[in-house]
């Protein structure tokens, strides 16, 4: 089960990553980290980030951090760049369990409608080759091409953060917590001396 999970909001202060179309990578990814992290938090996930806002963040410090947390996943959002199309996920080379996330990623992007390049193996990133536990790095989008209409905003990126969480609580069997509409009211059945007792419980509408 995953108790404990890194997130890493790739790049970060004066290191912008990938550049294209008015956007800078480091803010798509530190608003898909967040989101993602706060729907694990809602389920029970201890989370750690790699940065919560826009600060430096050189990946050998992720790495040691993610060590240190003892996490039992560690995920890097990143977004792509080169002019082409979809998503990919990448994990370490005979890392079973690294693929089977890989694959979690890549279905979301198929879900959305949008093209998957797939869940690839490689030793050259260092996020993945230098964390003790199963690491992915997700690059959800092409910056600089048409694609970047998928990340172009805070709110679609949150979306997407929210998409990512969902699949993961998912395939890690953690039961996501339901989200009350403001307004809605819910009925709880409690027996007592073989009578039903009705509680009904207002959720703030503000």
């Amino acid at each position: 089960m995953a108790k404990k999970v890194f997130l890493s909001a790739g790049h970060g202060g004066s290191d912008p990553g990938a550049v294209g179309n008015g956007l800078l990578e480091k803010d798509c990814n530190l608003y898909i980290a967040l989101s993602f992290g706060a729907e694990l938090e809602k389920a029970g996930v201890n989370v750690k980030y790699s940065r919560t806002k826009d600060e430096n963040d050189p990946v050998t410090q992720e790495v040691i951090e993610a060590n240190h947390f003892q996490a039992d996943f560690a995920i890097s959002f990143h977004n792509n760049a080169g002019g082409g199309i979809g998503s990919e996920t990448y994990y370490y080379p005979g890392d079973m369990t690294g693929e089977s996330l890989a694959k979690i990623f890549e279905a979301v992007t198929v879900s959305m409608g949008a093209k998957s390049r797939g869940a690839k193996t490689t030793n050259k990133l260092y996020f993945i080759r230098n964390t003790a536990m199963t690491a992915v790095l997700v690059e959800s989008a092409f910056i600089d091409s048409k694609d970047y209409v998928r990340i172009d905003s805070y709110e679609k990126c949150n979306e997407l953060g929210k998409k990512y969480a969902k699949a993961f609580l998912s395939w890690a069997n953690i039961k996501p917590v339901e989200e009350t509409k403001p307004g809605e009211f819910k009925t709880f059945q409690i027996k007592a001396k073989n009578k039903k007792l009705y509680v009904y419980a207002e959720c703030d509408r503000n």
